[in-house]
């Protein structure tokens, strides 16, 4: 590829989710910013479309074994947002984490992965059998 082909614009539109309005929001954008956006009615969709092309992130939520459980799951999320290209790692790392019960709400199953300064805590309270 030529250094002017990442001069490129590309452009892309989203739905904005920030308010219910939903607005249609259509932008160009290179590699490293975003260089015209059309549709946002407010500012904070502007900010919706500029970190998602730019940065996306989810809030994770998943499930993890437990073992000796009342259950055989607990659900888990992240206690922040998550950078998109990780996402399917940190899930590959949960579908093979196994805790041991009792588990409660808030409890961290997961500390810091990637070091990316999130954690996945339990979303349900799983008692230990009897």
């Amino acid at each position: 590829m030529s250094e002017l082909s990442s001069f490129k614009s590309k452009e892309k539109t989203l739905v904005c989710i920030k308010c219910p309005i939903g607005c249609d929001i259509t932008g160009r954008f290179n590699s490293n910013e975003v260089t015209c956006i059309e549709g946002a009615l407010c500012q904070r969709g502007k900010e919706f479309f500029v970190k998602e092309v730019t940065d996306p992130k989810r809030i994770l939520i998943h499930h993890i074994k437990v073992n000796n459980g009342e259950i055989p799951l607990v659900s888990v999320r992240s206690d922040h947002e998550v950078p998109q290209k990780y996402i399917f790692d940190l899930i590959n790392i949960l579908n093979e984490k196994e805790v041991e019960a009792p588990v409660y709400i808030g409890d961290t199953m997961l500390y810091n992965p990637f070091r990316l300064g999130i954690n996945i805590i339990a979303t349900k309270t799983v008692e230990k059998l009897k």
